[in-house]
C-alpha cells in the first residue's frame, strides 16, 4: 500500500471523539490521514481502470492482426464465421469508454499532485 492504514481500533476511537463533538489536533490529524487514504485508494482504482482499458486495448489489436493475417492468406474473400468472430473481438472501444478513461487518467493525475509529498516509495505491483 502507499500509505500505511491505522489500526481500526484508533479509528474507532477518533469516530467516537468526532460523534462527542471534540476537536482536538490528533482529531484533524487522523481526519486528514483517512482523506488522504481515501484518495490514495481511488488513485489505485484509476490505475486499475486503466491497466483493464489497456488490456482491452491489446486483446482488441491482437484479434485485429489476427484478421489481417487471416485476409491475407484467404485468396477467397468469403467471410466465413472465423473471420466474423474475429471481426467482433478486433471492434474498437466505444467512444465514450475512451472518454471515460481520459477523465480518469485526468482524475488520478490530479489526485496524484495533490497527494504530493504523502507518497513515498510505490510499489510497481
Amino acid at each position: 500500500e502507499l500509505v500505511s492504514r491505522a489500526s481500526t481500533k484508533y479509528v474507532g476511537q477518533v469516530h467516537a471523539k468526532a460523534a462527542s463533538g471534540k476537536t482536538d489536533p490528533e482529531l484533524k490529524k487522523t481526519m486528514k490521514a483517512s482523506r488522504i487514504q481515501r484518495d490514495v485508494d481511488i488513485v489505485n482504482h484509476v490505475f486499475d481502470d486503466l491497466e483493464r482499458f489497456m488490456k482491452l486495448l491489446k486483446s482488441k489489436s491482437a484479434a485485429w492482426n489476427e484478421m489481417e493475417k487471416r485476409m491475407k492468406k484467404s485468396k477467397r474473400k468469403k467471410h466465413d464465421a472465423v473471420l466474423e468472430e474475429l471481426k467482433k473481438r478486433a471492434e474498437p472501444p466505444a467512444e465514450h469508454e475512451f472518454t471515460e478513461t481520459y477523465r480518469k487518467c485526468k482524475f488520478g493525475i490530479n489526485l496524484i499532485s495533490k497527494l504530493g509529498h504523502h507518497l513515498s516509495s510505490p510499489s510497481p505491483t
